[in-house]
Formats: C-alpha cells, structure tokens, sequence
C-alpha cells in the first residue's frame, strides 16, 4: 500500500477499533498484545478459565530480542457478552475453527471483519460457513512467536503478512485490515492472489513441519539432511501436482527453492509440529498433508507420500496427544 493510500485509509478510520483475539496462543498473544500497544480495545477469548483468570491476574511477557514488556490484558470465556467488535482476528489451530468460533457466529454484526492468521487451508471453509466471503480476510503471515512457558510469549521471527480476499466485497475489507495489522510495525501488505499464497504456504509447511516432527530436528536438516532432502522433494511434488488440479499453477524449481530457504533461514528454529509433539498436543497434519490427502482423493490422485507421512505423524501423536487449539 503506497503512502498516499495509506493515509487515505488511516484518515478513514478511528484510532482505536475493538478487537477480539481468538486463541491466546504464541500467535493470538503476539499480535493482540501489538495491537492493544497501538491503542486498540483488545479482548483475548480462551477456552480454559484457569488459563484466563491467570493470563488477568498476571499479565502477559512479551519478549523482542533481549526487550521484555509486560501487558495488563482482558481474556474472557466465548460466552462473554461482547458489545460491538469491529474486527475478529482468528488465530487458533486450523482444525478448531469451527469449534472455536460457533458462539461468536451471532455476535458478529455485518460491519465486523474477520482475519486469519491460520496455518494450511482447511480453515477457509468453516470461516466462509460462519463469516461469509463479505467479512472475510484471509492471512498468510511469516512472523514467528512460541511460548517457552505460561504468560510469556517470544517473538521468534519476522517476515511479510499478506492479507487477500476470495470475493470481491470481501477484497474491499483489505485495505482497512492491513491498515490494522501494520500498526503492530509488520511489515503487512494486500495480495489479490491469497488462496496462491495460502497454498505456498501450505506446501513448505507441509514439507518442514511433518519432517522436523517425525525426526525431532531443527528445520535447517530439511536441507541438509540427504535423506529428509529427497523425502522433501517428494511431498512438495504431489503438493504440486495437487494444486494444479485446484487451479493453482506453481514451478517446482521456485517452490523447491522456496522450501529449502525457509529451512535455512529459519535454521535452529523448532516447528510448531515438533514443539506440539513434544508436548504431546494434537498436531496440525490433518490440516496441512491431510487436506493434501482429501483434494488429491477428490481428484483422484495418487499422493504416496504425503499419504505416509500423515499416518506417521498420526501413528506418532495420537496415542497421547491432547487437543490445544491455541495456535
């Protein structure tokens, strides 16, 4: 957005909105805690009342580099009742989106926008069932958070957030919402090309994240581990080939290069897969190599790979896996 739109649509807005946060995870707390800085009526929703009677009580860390804040936060339980929310901003695991937001579906007044900061692409459909394409902004984000404990949430890492529309009504909630995004200091920009990026997003989550999993290492092996480098490249060939039946045309060359130099640059980086499994949380895979799986079923594609890699992160969690749906 160049600077003369900008402050177009700066001018065009208050300078506070009311914003809730659903899914105080690493990402939930990250940018509402950026966002409740920049002057916005910030309300977190959690699903565990302990949780959020210690998250008021104690406030959030927030760590950037060696710079530590602390936040005084509201949280409250999803039957709240709300007043006007001018922008819902979803950052749970893609898996519990329905789930997480079929209380707030009539709370939701047709001025309210939603955004999602979600991994893979298996949340878009619930969020169209309960926001409509009208209220929807859809987000694919590189910015890196976790949370070493209870309370305290890192910034791990930096990188665009592109924010996109699947209808044109929807598209003209863009630029307001990267007007809200850019005011945490990310560097947030519009993409009319979203679902393209949702799936480029897809296809290096589904290659780093089951990887680094199954083999407890850090995402710099996915390159440079001989083995995990071919067993990559066969998970993003099927990937592709996938997409492409979706309308999706991507190059391997460039998307191979693309997968490989996140996994160098975010080298000693732990992924969110593996950090869920060594909590013994319920992962992601079924959101990102199983919705591979299904549209590869649909089309009926042969998908080897990413079929194995699935049953094995399955094989791997589901015993003692417990549900998170913070993301």
């Amino acid at each position: 957005m160049d600077a003369a739109e900008k402050n177009k649509h700066e001018s065009d807005m208050p300078a506070g909105k009311t914003v809730v946060v659903v899914g105080p995870g690493s990402m939930g707390l990250l940018w509402g805690l950026l966002l409740q800085k920049g002057g916005n009526d910030v309300t977190f929703i959690d699903y565990r009342p302990g949780r959020a009677r210690r998250f008021m009580e104690n406030g959030i860390t927030l760590v950037r580099g060696k710079k530590k804040e602390s936040f005084s936060v509201k949280v409250v339980m999803p039957d709240f009742p709300f007043g006007r929310i001018d922008y819902l901003l979803v950052a749970v695991k893609s898996y519990a989106t329905e789930k997480a937001l079929e209380s707030l579906k009539p709370r939701l007044a047709s001025e309210s926008t939603v955004i999602s900061l979600q991994n893979g692409i298996g949340h878009i459909d619930p969020l169209l069932e309960i926001a409509g394409s009208p209220r929807l902004v859809l987000g694919a984000t590189s910015v890196g958070a976790n949370c070493p404990e209870e309370g305290t949430v890192v910034h791990a890492g930096d990188g665009a957030t592109l924010l996109g529309a699947l209808s044109e009504s929807g598209a003209r909630r863009v630029p307001d919402a990267v007007v809200l995004l850019e005011n945490t200091g990310f560097d947030v920009r519009a993409d009319d090309k979203i679902k393209a990026r949702l799936w480029e997003k897809l296809m290096v989550n589904a290659v780093i994240n089951p990887l680094t999993a199954l083999h407890d290492v850090p995402n710099k092996k996915v390159g440079k581990d001989k083995n995990l480098r071919s067993l990559a490249l066969e998970i993003l060939d099927e990937a592709l080939k996938v997409a492409r039946y979706e309308g999706i045309d991507m190059d391997f060359e460039s998307m191979k290069e693309k997968v490989f130099s996140v996994a160098r640059e975010t080298g000693d980086n732990i992924s969110s897969m593996l950090q869920d499994v060594r909590a013994g949380r319920r992962t992601e895979i079924e959101a990102i190599n199983g919705a591979i799986v299904r549209i590869a079923g649909k089309h009926r594609i042969p998908c080897p790979a990413n079929e194995k890699i699935l049953a094995e992160i399955l094989d791997l969690t589901r015993p003692k896996a417990t549900e998170d749906v913070q993301r």
